[in-house]
């Protein structure tokens, strides 16, 4: 009777190790299906937030050719400008009026707008990107354009204001907002010659750092664009 007894229980018992066995069995299975699922998931965002910083590079490529064309173009005129206002000569003042007003009568303009990477790092998807290195060289590179490009803009057009206010009691500056440059818009030439040097060295250092940041920048935004684009592949 009590070996019966003993006979029950231990049939009962693996039972019981059975039944909980399964259960923790589906568990697994659903857990790591869980996974696969939510890991696929992810993937799937990643890859969408790889295409997006894609199109982000190539805006960004677009607008680096147009800004450099334009950083470049700014330098010649202002080294040119500088250089003529070494003589007090009224034909070198008056081409060097002309240059500098191909810099100082347009504006520079462009947007600075959130990137899809700035996107990942305010929702926390930048913890997608599991390559630690392309990670922080993506950081590295919108930092560069926030940071560096944005403010080196600033402060162009910021010095250009100066420059105009420096020079608007010595030119006539409705020559300059005109495009049309005589000996007459010109009110003094030794003193345009003399006191607006240091503010023509100092546009002159910020265009030239300008078109510095931007062919850096420009540099990288290739690389990484290349770099993107074999993840997509």
């Amino acid at each position: 009777m009590l070996r019966t007894t003993k006979t029950r229980l231990k049939a009962k018992f693996l039972e019981y190790l059975l039944q909980v066995s399964l259960i923790i069995l589906g568990l697994v299975i659903a857990t790591s299906a869980d996974r696969c699922n939510t890991r696929r998931k992810s993937d799937r965002t990643l890859q969408e937030y790889y295409a997006a910083i894609r199109t982000d590079l190539a805006a960004e490529d677009r607008s680096n050719q147009y800004n450099i064309g334009d950083a470049e173009r700014d330098v010649a005129s202002l080294d040119s400008t500088v250089w003529l206002f070494t003589t007090d000569s009224p034909d070198s003042l008056v081409l060097g009026v002309k240059a500098l007003t191909a810099v100082l009568a347009k504006g520079v303009f462009r947007t600075f707008s959130p990137t899809t990477f700035d996107v990942m790092v305010n929702t926390g998807d930048v913890s997608l990107i599991k390559d630690l290195e392309l990670r922080s060289e993506l950081a590295a590179l919108f930092a560069f354009r926030t940071d560096i490009v944005a403010q080196d803009l600033a402060d162009y057009n910021r010095q250009v204001l100066l420059t105009l206010e420096s020079i608007g009691d010595k030119i006539d500056l409705n020559c300059i907002v005109g495009l049309t440059v005589t000996a007459d818009c010109i009110k003094s030439p030794t003193r345009l010659a003399e006191e607006t040097k240091d503010e023509l060295l100092v546009l002159q250092r910020v265009a030239t750092s300008r078109l510095f940041h931007l062919s850096m920048y420009q540099e990288q935004v290739l690389e990484m664009t290349e770099r993107v684009g074999v993840l997509l592949e």
